[in-house]
């Protein structure tokens, strides 16, 4: 099930900190946190500015980040679990909690801005870190595992940076944009695998880069999808890899079965698929299209997908290369590498 949203440093070093207890850090610029000690209590009491180093161990909660400009930096071995007794946020409730939720005001509408999560392994949640309504976000060098929903997602967000992040069997998707129409995104250098979607952009545009990524052995490797009437697209998406989406995924209330797809762009506008290498992307059950790249809409009533272009990519040892279903107009096939295509002559 996806979450729909509900609107449209340097820093002084000041360390303050005792093995018991933080130590008055709303006055600090910089606060560590240790195995025992509470996130969420460091990000109650810090004031904008403040990074707080959280130190190898398990922490068995939900962090909320509701103030401007706070980072939180895992050191290696930091580990958030889902808590057996979760704070409602407005990303999750108990039963279906969110790691790190960063959320903006809804009252007011108005982003919460220039935070980070980074250097974390989230393990178990709804998903390891959501964004709703915020300007900004950094989550980089982050893994999570085991995501019922998504690894990392922003939610009418802008300017989010997720950057070597690596997601593992994440439910629906391990990185997604949503309903966010000047996304200005940065999506880069990060691993997706074992899961549904690699990449989802959903109602989304306007990304500002989207490369240098693995998305390996889920059902698709990156999906653009236009809910009718979207839109969705405008933004290129270059030099990624995505090879051997091959997991068969069966049909749920939000679509058809699908498996052995590369990319696909669905009611998408305005993509360039630029530079990619793009192979065996090769179905295993069922599955409602199939292809290294796949362009189309959902059936009648829907976008269709329009001036989208596929140009110098790689695609080979897929079940086709290419496959456009023929809807829409000014897409664009040119000078790629690539042995079959449904209809023919797209190679």
């Amino acid at each position: 099930m996806t979450r729909r949203a509900l609107f449209g440093i340097t820093a002084l070093i000041a360390l303050v900190v005792s093995l018991v207890g933080l130590a008055n850090p709303a006055s600090a610029a910089q606060v560590i946190v240790r195995q025992g000690q509470s996130i969420q209590a460091a990000v109650d009491a810090a004031s904008p500015g403040t990074t707080i180093t959280v130190k190898q161990g398990r922490y068995p909660e939900n962090v909320l980040i509701t103030k401007n400009d706070i980072k939180i930096a895992g050191m290696p071995g930091a580990t958030l679990v889902e808590p057996a007794k979760a704070v409602p946020t407005p990303c999750g409730n108990r039963l279906h909690p969110v790691g790190f939720c960063v959320a903006g005001d809804f009252n007011t509408q108005t982003l919460v801005s220039g935070d980070a999560v980074t250097g974390f392994t989230v393990r178990g949640f709804e998903m390891g870190v959501m964004a709703i309504g915020a300007s900004g976000l950094v989550v980089d060098s982050n893994i999570f595992r085991a995501s019922e929903e998504y690894g990392a997602a922003a939610f009418n967000s802008t300017g989010t940076t997720f950057n070597r992040n690596v997601a593992e069997g994440a439910g629906e998707a391990g990185f997604y944009i949503g309903d966010s129409p000047d996304a200005n995104a940065t999506i880069t250098n990060n691993e997706a695998y074992n899961g549904f979607i690699g990449q989802f952009v959903r109602d989304a545009e306007n990304l500002a880069e989207v490369s240098h990524n693995y998305w390996h052995d889920n059902c698709v490797g990156m999906v653009v999808l236009a809910d009718a009437p979207g839109p969705a697209g405008a933004f290129t998406a270059q030099n990624n890899d995505v090879d051997h989406n091959t997991k068969a995924c069966p049909a749920n209330e939000e679509g058809p079965p699908v498996s052995g797809v590369g990319i696909a762009l669905l009611g998408a506008h305005d993509v360039r698929l630029l530079t990619n290498t793009i192979t065996r992307n090769v179905p295993t059950g069922e599955t409602a299209f199939a292809g290294g790249v796949a362009i189309g809409n959902q059936g009648p009533g829907s976008t269709a997908p329009m001036n989208n272009t596929v140009q110098n990519n790689t695609l080979h040892n897929n079940d086709p290369d290419i496959n456009w279903d023929g809807s829409g107009t000014g897409n664009k096939f040119r000078g790629n590498s690539c042995d079959t295509s449904t209809p023919a002559g797209l190679c």
